[in-house]
């Protein structure tokens, strides 16, 4: 994907290093401004054989964070039933495995990340669908936690997931943990209505 773009027209790239370009115009490509959910995705699945390289632990940990958060509310419950919500290449299921969790489902709306995701071994589920559009297939109160790593945001998960993310998480105990850069959001099933406008 790199040189489509000059520095000049991604937003914040003047202070890029060379070597770190072709990640930031990558990452830049799936959230710039206006991108609809579908060119996310093909955005996703045209880039997913190098993401984990572009988004390497030097350049993003938002992954290590959400799975910090699980083990803050969850600490010995291993076997809490956790949904990766933008799952991608599986980052965050890994880093839950290596803590010791066992029940981990992924939900990726692109095709391409999610193939790569369960090349892992890690997930016991996967659902290819997009969180927000109309009902996924998965039933009410399902999940303990919903965990989501730099999914959220436009052309990615918006507002109106939530209502979805409610419906399928456990109306008691149960969590949704919101990972987007370097500090994470906790918000119960009960906190959600007040933050989804109809």
């Amino acid at each position: 994907m790199t040189g489509e773009l000059s520095r000049s027209a991604m937003p914040g790239a003047t202070g890029v290093v060379d070597e770190d370009l072709e990640a930031y115009e990558t990452n830049y490509q799936t959230h710039r401004t206006g991108i609809s959910t579908e060119e996310c995705i093909q955005c996703y699945n045209k880039t997913a054989k190098k993401y984990e390289e572009n988004l390497n632990p030097s350049r993003y940990r938002g992954y290590v964070i959400a799975a910090e958060a699980v083990e803050t509310f969850y600490g010995q419950d291993k076997s809490a039933r956790v949904l990766d919500v933008g799952a991608g290449t599986g980052f965050l299921g890994k880093e839950l495995e290596k803590r010791g969790y066992t029940n981990i489902d992924a939900l990726e709306p692109a095709s391409e990340m999610l193939r790569l995701a369960a090349e892992k071994g890690v997930y016991r589920s996967l659902y290819c669908d997009v969180l927000g559009g109309s009902e996924v297939t998965i039933p009410d109160d399902t999940y303990d936690v919903l965990a989501l790593s730099g999914s959220m945001g436009e052309g990615h998960i918006q507002c109106k997931g939530l209502a979805e993310m409610v419906r399928i998480v456990k109306p008691v105990r149960g969590n949704i943990i919101v990972s987007n850069g370097d500090c994470f959001l906790l918000l119960s099933p009960d906190q959600i209505p007040i933050l989804v406008d109809d």
